[in-house]
């Protein structure tokens, strides 16, 4: 993204999805796996989501490998 989290918070924040959620997102589908921290990662996302009234479904792939990790087998 051309700058570090910390040189350029705004940025990052803007990156994020969460960000962006309003009245019309489409329903949304998210996947995450074993190993990646879903209490951190999609617990405030699905509360907005909630808040408008989005639907969406969650699903957790026990011994799933985060997806960038594809790339360095």
């Amino acid at each position: 993204m051309g700058a570090t989290a910390q040189d350029n918070p705004a940025l990052y924040k803007l990156a994020s999805a969460e960000v962006h959620v309003s009245k019309d997102t489409l329903p949304q589908f998210l996947v995450s796996s074993e190993f990646d921290v879903p209490e951190k990662l999609y617990i405030t996302y699905m509360l907005k989501l909630d808040k408008y009234k989005i639907p969406y479904q969650y699903i957790n792939i026990k011994g799933g490998k985060h997806a960038c990790w594809w790339y360095a087998q």
